[in-house]
């Protein structure tokens, strides 16, 4: 008897570790069920995501008008099918995990979109009554070049660098060319044409001279960008500023100071926009202050009252100048810019609503 019970005992164990086991790989299998659903559903968010910045960025240039472009970046995850990415009555559409995924645009849109999953570089273009939309054969960064240089008492010069990237399978040739009409501010590149292999990006170098006596004033042109039926422009603005200094009490500089007022699309403040969705940060550029000084920033809202966090007091750097980043969230309609030490410069800028 002892040895049937020390038996049955035994097989009172098999059962129990069996249903442990067992109760254990149930709950290993919701588990992994449940990981496989957040991953699915962070992945339709990317694909939504992308569709949504799509129509943002065509919202964005048809409100500018007509010729007004902009590039934005964009993901499609794995589990979007091939060639179902398109624009289906006005909608941008995709089909994700077998899932149709729509986001309709309220102005007409028309283009084409990447055939598989990957990241991209989509165009936008306002052509005034619709947004052309479309997989770019190359992008440039950065998109535009501004450069600031104090008058020239001697031939000054300076190079930057434009970066030209084949988003094609295949070898691209682009040729380039400056539109620039200036004898005394002269713009180049060092290449007049290239030949990128699939996918790679090859830089071209900048540059820029200042002659002796060249006037102050604000100089604008481009770098125009050609391949077979695509064609893309980066502005060039070059500011030649007086920056000698007319002393005055303290040492101070009684000649006038400059402010200068952007706002930007991207982190690296190379890519300018005019249009956007409240808050936006708001670049504000003031120089010709006695160097390493304090100077005071005020921002007056349309009713003359200062904005949060103004006015205040800040340092300028060693040539003078002091950058301010600050968001403007609102209301709409002229808002003026106040610097001064014991002299002062301001300017205004408008805020006006979308419709």
């Amino acid at each position: 008897m002892h040895k049937t019970h020390k038996g049955q005992t035994s097989i009172e164990y098999i059962i129990l570790l069996a249903i442990s086991i067992l109760f254990f790989l149930v709950i290993i299998i919701i588990a992994y069920e449940q990981f496989a659903n957040v991953g699915q559903v962070k992945s339709r968010d990317i694909s939504v995501n992308s569709l949504k910045t799509i129509a943002s960025a065509a919202k964005e240039v048809y409100l500018q008008g007509s010729g007004a472009r902009k590039t934005v970046v964009v993901t499609f995850p794995p589990e979007v099918e091939d060639n179902s990415l398109g624009i289906v009555n006005n909608s941008l559409h995709l089909i994700h995990a077998g899932t149709d995924v729509s986001f309709p645009v309220d102005y007409p849109i028309y283009g084409n979109l990447p055939t598989s999953a990957g990241t991209y570089e989509i165009t936008l273009i306002s052509i005034g009554t619709a947004v052309q939309i479309g997989l770019a054969p190359f992008y440039t960064s950065p998109q535009s070049f501004a450069f600031d240089f104090c008058a020239a008492t001697s031939i000054l010069s300076s190079n930057d660098t434009l970066t030209v990237t084949n988003q094609q399978n295949e070898t691209l040739d682009v040729t380039l060319a400056v539109d620039w009409t200036y004898a005394n501010v002269t713009l180049g590149v060092s290449n007049s044409s290239l030949t990128l292999p699939a996918n790679i990006p090859q830089n071209v170098t900048v540059s820029t001279n200042i002659s002796t006596g060249a006037a102050i004033g604000s100089y604008t042109g481009s770098i125009i960008l050609n391949t077979t039926n695509y064609s893309v422009s980066a502005p060039v603005t070059i500011n030649i500023i007086n920056c000698t200094c007319t002393s005055g009490p303290g040492g101070a500089c009684t000649n006038l100071s400059y402010i200068h007022i952007k706002t930007y699309s991207n982190s690296s403040y190379s890519q300018e926009k005019v249009a956007f969705s409240a808050p936006t940060n708001t670049t504000i550029t003031t120089g010709n202050w006695s160097a390493n000084s304090t100077i005071t920033i005020d921002i007056k809202d349309p009713s003359n009252a200062s904005i949060p966090g103004y006015p205040k007091n800040v340092t300028t750097n060693s040539s003078g100048g002091y950058i301010d980043i600050t968001p403007i969230i609102g209301p709409v309609g002229t808002y003026t810019v106040f610097v001064s030490d014991i002299y002062s410069a301001n300017t205004t800028f408008n805020l006006t609503g979308c419709s």
